[in-house]
């Protein structure tokens, strides 16, 4: 027995399968544990990201609700708007972080308080100064592992942690180029248009005719107008609405085309631009200059730091008409790009608001000429980047690179180019027989005809986000100017049907038709040319709107604006 014991002691075979067998449960173990530590990480990582979000959610909550209440009329007090600040982006921050974090398989943070979000202003929160807030967010959840109960550790593993944020602020530029060629001398609404159309018809003999269109005011094609004649004033339709046969009354002279354009062409305006002032119709160069006073009253308004953003405001149609900063003005001579003077910028354009200046017998506009309708964008992008005119002149410095925001001397730099599209300068297009070339022939990047210049990209390279605001078309009262017949630029509506493009090169420009579609019939959702082209001027889809009316053009900039000086959040955990 003693004999077989020590040979039983001796014996190596299988050793192998007993040495496994011994292995196997801490192997388990291990295979066990490094399930639940990835599952657990896995948590971990959804609950401090859905923390991050709901810091800056938080924040962002605070300095909306702040700047909203400061600048309520009357505004509340500072010490009220902190308060109310703080409570929103507390509660903004914690419903952030419940929508961001959903339903995890594995984990959970539950319980009152937890999230645990606490938002403060810094202690140079003023009312020039929303955006200093600070944002924490403490946590703690809970994984329950799989195969740790087993081996008699924990029930449960802890997942606790912060985030924060803080909000700090970027000098911002701001520079705007606001169309005021003849064509956004049309009437602001459709109603306005057809007050333009039945005050055009007869004139009076006394007017200054340059340049207005002396055309009958029918269509031999298509004699039967959408302009109903009982209207038109100072003409004698006999009470019949399609009476396009009557007379003027004395002193009016013999009816002219129907024009939905306040053209200005005489410096006394003794012209259909003084018409239309005298007769309280208001005009879409009008709306863009009321918006443009909105946006720096904004920029007043939500100024985080002194002197943090500048503005520059530049009117543009042959050739671009710096009209804030003024060198001239301040006895400099050459002005600088954008200045921080915001009170200064909007009286400049307060100046040439007609609204509040009635009784200004010359408007502020330099089109009065009897090429009073031209537009030239890329010779008014390339003088405003060089700070020449087209004839030599400097009036001011070039323009210079985008800076990071950090500093007065280097801001962020942004440029809102409000136009309604229409090129009006053949001189500058790459078809010589396009006597109005449009903005596809200049600026287009991606456009159905070549592009000349691309200038657009001009900004982008200096690092300048680029919005663009294109004003379209309202749909025409009058198909007098939608036909073949009409040899002169007609006012557009890119969605007017059924229009027949053949003898009109701007009109293929202007609307979706067959002849920039590749023969096919456009779908109804076609983008023009035009539009085409200014989407591709602009830095992104989202930097591109489109608006016609008043209170969609004042939203478009107002939503430019909000994006240009968005408030730099900054994770701090």
């Amino acid at each position: 027995m003693i004999v077989q014991f020590r040979r039983l002691l001796h014996e190596r075979k299988a050793a192998i399968a007993i040495i496994f067998a011994v292995s196997l449960v801490p192997m388990a173990m291990l295979v066990g544990l490094s399930i639940d530590f990835s599952f657990y990480t896995q948590a971990r990582a959804q609950i401090t990201l859905a923390a991050d979000a709901a810091a800056t959610h938080a924040i962002r909550a605070a300095t909306e609700t702040y700047t909203a209440e400061i600048n309520e009329n009357p505004p509340l007090s500072a010490a009220t708007a902190i308060a109310d600040a703080d409570m929103a982006g507390e509660a903004a921050g914690a419903a952030w972080f419940s929508a961001q974090l959903g339903k995890l398989p594995t984990a959970s943070v539950s319980g009152s308080n937890n999230p645990a979000v606490t938002v403060q202003s810094n202690t140079n929160l003023s009312p020039t100064n929303p955006a200093g807030f600070t944002a924490s967010v403490a946590y703690t959840g809970t994984y329950p592992p799989f195969f740790d109960p087993l081996f008699a550790s924990s029930s449960t593993w802890k997942i606790t942690g912060t985030a924060g944020a803080l909000s700090t602020y970027s000098y911002v530029e701001i520079l705007m180029m606001l169309d005021n060629s003849g064509s956004m001398d049309i009437g602001a609404t459709p109603s306005d248009i057809t007050k333009m159309e039945d005050l055009s018809v007869c004139l009076p003999s006394t007017m200054n005719m340059t340049d207005i269109n002396s055309m009958g005011a029918y269509d031999e094609s298509n004699p039967s107008l959408n302009v109903n004649m009982n209207n038109v004033l100072h003409y004698n339709s006999g009470g019949n609405p399609n009476n396009i046969s009557g007379k003027c009354a004395t002193n009016y002279t013999s009816p002219k085309s129907p024009c939905g354009f306040a053209c200005h062409t005489d410096p006394n305006n003794n012209d259909l631009y003084g018409l239309a002032r005298k007769n309280g119709i208001e005009l879409r160069i009008d709306v863009v200059i009321s918006a443009a006073e909105n946006v720096i009253s904004s920029m007043q308004a939500n100024e985080q730091a002194p002197d943090q953003f500048s503005v520059g405001v530049y009117q543009f149609n042959t050739d671009i008409s710096p009209l804030f900063p003024d060198g001239q003005a301040s006895g400099t001579g050459v002005n600088p790009e954008a200045s921080t003077n915001l009170s200064a910028a909007l009286s400049a354009v307060d100046a040439i608001d007609y609204s509040k200046n009635p009784s200004m017998i010359t408007p502020i506009l330099p089109n009065v000429a009897s090429s009073c309708c031209e537009t030239d964008f890329p010779q008014s992008v390339n003088d405003l980047l060089s700070g020449y005119y087209s004839n030599g002149t400097r009036f001011g410095s070039p323009i210079t690179a985008a800076g990071s925001g950090n500093t007065q001397a280097t801001p962020q730099k942004d440029i809102f180019i409000v136009t309604d599209g229409m090129e009006d300068s053949g001189s500058s297009g790459t078809t010589t027989n396009r006597e109005n070339g449009e903005m596809t022939s200049t600026v287009a990047e991606n456009a159905t005809y070549p592009s000349n210049l691309a200038v657009c990209k001009n900004f982008k390279n200096l690092g300048f986000t680029v919005y663009v605001l294109y004003i379209d078309y309202n749909s025409l009262p009058n198909n007098y100017y939608m036909t073949a017949d009409v040899a002169q630029t007609p006012y557009f509506d890119e969605d007017y049907p059924l229009v027949n493009a053949s003898g009109i090169t701007t009109q293929e420009d202007a609307e979706p038709t067959s002849v920039t579609n590749g023969g096919n019939p456009p779908n109804a959702d076609a983008m023009s040319p035009d539009e085409t082209a200014l989407q591709s001027c602009a830095s992104s889809p989202s930097d591109f709107y489109v608006a016609n009316n008043a209170a969609a053009i004042s939203t478009a900039m107002n939503a430019m604006l909000k994006s240009a000086l968005s408030t730099t959040i900054r994770i701090t955990r």
